[in-house]
């Protein structure tokens, strides 16, 4: 199987964390809008990267950085940033990243600049990115049954102690998650 070629505009030097699923999966999947089958292999294929990816930032295999500093950002949002190198290294075997100009694309893709997210908004995005990773829909979640954990507790095991957002045994995902239900954000069948 020939390995495909992601291709970046001449001078870029970071990607979007919230971009990448899609620029891997139209990378391994070419000519997705001349077939449907092939838009169907690729809209797969970036479900099955998105949900990869998280995983790899999560774990700090896929570093992430700050839009803003540079400095290492500890949690996956999507205004985040990764290096061109840390991609290459991250796919390796799998995908060729070459930085070069593209046709009809003159500019490289620079980072917007953006404002400091806040604690809160940075732990609640953290709570539905992971209650996506269950593949639930986050305003009709299933009531927990009598005697048996559910999403809060499945959400909680994947986020407390891992992420640095909601340190162990604190009141920090409680609060969240209240504060997600209070504002419509997530709602129980």
């Amino acid at each position: 199987m020939k390995k495909q070629t992601l291709l970046l505009p001449a001078g870029t030097e970071f990607v979007k964390f919230s971009e990448i699923a899609r620029l891997v999966a139209e990378a391994m999947h070419p000519g997705h809008d001349d077939d449907d089958l092939i838009a169907l292999a690729t809209a797969g294929a970036k479900r099955s990267l998105k949900d990869e990816i998280d995983r790899a930032a999560i774990h700090g295999v896929l570093p992430l950085k700050d839009p803003q500093t540079l400095a290492p950002c500890l949690f996956p949002l999507p205004m985040a940033l990764v290096s061109v190198d840390a991609l290459r290294a991250y796919f390796k075997g799998r995908l060729t990243i070459e930085v070069e100009a593209v046709p009809g694309e003159s500019a490289p893709v620079q980072p917007e600049p953006v404002k400091p997210v806040q604690r809160s908004a940075a732990q609640d995005q953290a709570i539905l990115a992971a209650i996506e990773r269950q593949h639930l829909n986050v305003l009709a979640l299933p009531k927990p049954r009598p005697g048996k954990a559910g999403v809060k507790a499945a959400t909680r095991a994947s986020l407390e102690g891992v992420n640095p957002l909601f340190p162990k045994d604190s009141t920090v995902f409680d609060k969240a998650w209240e504060r997600l239900r209070r504002n419509g954000d997530i709602a129980e069948n």
